[in-house]
This record gives C-alpha cells, sequence and structure tokens, in this order.
C-alpha cells in the first residue's frame, strides 16, 4: 500500500510566489516613501534653523544701523548712512569705484534666472564695558571708526553631493572699515542660499511707506527706514527628483526660476525678514 501525499500544486505555488512579490513591493514602496518623508523633514527643519541663525545674525546689526550717524535720516546724501547707497555714504578717504562696497541689486551669484543683491550696512560702536563683535565674530576695540558689515551670496569651497565649484552658493558676511569692506570672502552664516533679494522700505513725503528695489531708490525717494531681506535658502542633502519638486519660486517682490545649472533635488524655502531702523525713524 502507499501512503497517501500531501502538498501544493504548481498553481498554489505560483499564486504563493505571487502574493509573496506583491507584499514585498508594496513594503518596499512603504520604506522608500518613508525615507523620502523623513529626508524632507530633516532637510525643512535644516532649512528653518539655518534661517533663524543667520536671520539673528542680520536683525541684530541691523537694528543698531545708522547709530553715530549725525543725523537721523538714512538716504543718499547722508554721510556715514546706515545702509551704504553710494560713496557719499561712505568717509570721503574710502570713496571708489568698488561695487562691492555698495548696496545694490543684481551684482552676486544665484541659482535662478537673476542675480541676487548684496546688503551693506554701517554703524559706529557703543562705548561698552562687555565685549562687542561684529558679523564675522571680531571684537570691535575701535569705538571711533564705523562697521560696515555686507551681507551676500557666495560660492562655498566646500560641495556637497550633487553640486559643482559653481553653483555651491551660500549667504555671507564680511565685516570691515570704510577702506577694507569689500575686498574679502566673510564670513558664511547660512551654508546654502540660492538667491537673496533685498528691498528699501522707505518713507515718502506724505508719510507712506513704500517697498522698492535698491537700484531703484534715488535721492527724491524719501528717507530709508527698514529694510527686507528674502532669501531662498536650500538643504544640503537630497530630498528626490527634480519632478517631485517646485522650480519657480517667489522672493519678495519676484518670481524667479531655477537656472539650468541649479542643483537638483534639494528641498528649497523663501525666509523673509523685515526689519525697521531704530536709528533712523526721525528726519534731518
Amino acid at each position: 500500500m502507499y501512503s497517501s501525499q500531501k502538498g501544493f500544486t504548481l498553481i498554489e505555488l505560483m499564486v504563493a510566489l505571487a502574493l509573496g512579490l506583491i507584499i514585498i513591493a508594496s513594503a518596499t514602496i512603504l520604506l522608500i516613501s518613508a525615507q523620502r518623508s523623513l529626508a524632507v523633514q530633516q532637510s525643512s527643519a535644516e532649512i528653518q534653523n539655518n534661517a533663524n541663525f543667520a536671520f539673528d545674525y542680520i536683525v541684530k546689526n541691523l537694528r543698531i544701523a545708522n547709530y553715530g550717524n549725525d543725523g537721523s535720516a538714512i538716504n543718499s546724501q547722508a554721510p556715514q548712512a546706515g545702509v551704504v547707497l553710494n560713496d557719499y555714504n561712505l568717509s570721503s578717504q574710502a570713496s571708489s569705484n568698488n561695487p562691492n562696497k555698495l548696496s545694490r541689486n543684481a551684482s552676486g551669484p544665484s541659482n535662478v534666472n537673476i542675480q541676487s543683491d548684496q546688503l551693506v550696512i554701517q554703524y559706529l560702536p557703543t562705548p561698552s564695558q562687555t565685549r562687542v563683535f561684529d558679523c564675522q565674530g571680531n571684537e570691535i576695540t575701535n569705538t571711533t571708526t564705523p562697521v560696515l558689515e555686507r551681507y551676500f551670496i557666495r560660492r562655498d569651497a566646500s560641495i556637497f553631493n550633487g553640486e559643482t565649484n559653481d553653483n555651491a552658493l551660500s549667504l555671507a558676511c564680511e565685516a570691515g572699515t570704510a577702506a577694507t569692506i569689500g575686498t574679502r570672502d566673510g564670513q558664511i552664516i547660512m551654508p546654502r542660499a540660492d538667491y537673496m533679494r533685498v528691498l528699501l522700505i522707505v518713507r515718502q513725503s506724505n508719510n507712506n511707506l513704500q517697498e522698492m528695489p535698491i537700484n531703484s531708490y534715488t535721492q527724491n525717494s524719501g528717507d530709508v527706514v527698514g529694510v527686507k531681506v528674502a532669501v531662498l535658502a536650500r538643504s544640503t542633502q537630497r530630498v528626490g527628483t527634480t519632478s517631485a519638486l517646485p522650480t519657480t519660486f517667489n522672493v519678495a517682490d519676484q518670481s524667479v526660476s531655477l537656472s539650468n545649472t541649479a542643483p537638483q533635488g534639494f528641498l528649497r524655502e523663501v525666509m523673509t525678514q523685515t526689519v525697521a531702523f531704530r536709528n533712523a525713524m526721525g528726519t534731518n
């Protein structure tokens, strides 16, 4: 006599294998989606932390801009004005054709279809019992010479995955005097920034406030009482494919698009800060 035999038929085995493959594929998709979601969350947190650090630096020093100026107004005709708009705002010995000494639009590198702006401010250090430092971390010991600080986008020598020497851009600050500003790379305060836009907040003759680009400002525009700084910040790690991420952004008053050479697959967010100048609310 033969004992009965039990087992799977070929069809049952194929069905089981198919179901197993489906389950494995579903689990893999969920794992990839979870990893991508985690990368997005980490990148967003990184951008927020970097932006908070950078804007803390910027806001702290913007609020002392124009301190020590003989008058309270910031305009193109005010010597030692808190925002350096032209050579007249600098001391006479510093007047030059070096554009890096001046606040201006579309003057620096970017990863969008428009060049980045730069902002140059100045203030007179206050005599204090506590130690005072500029935006590069240098201790200020001379309280009779105005300190100038230049906020701008520059290339970073450190390269992350997916970047090149040309598109690895950061937000930096250079500190110095009227004679030295605009000649050095400065200190990076935001590791990755694809673009920066600067708008002046101008009080007109009817006391209305208007936001305007730096290059649109003239001596008849009114006094500058504040500034808006907007930065297109970027993560340092890749989070996905290009098709899954936006390529057009509203930065202050402009709609910008990523250039063909911009690094792809990174999370980007627009960070904006508006600051009123405490030392420039009056008039001459």
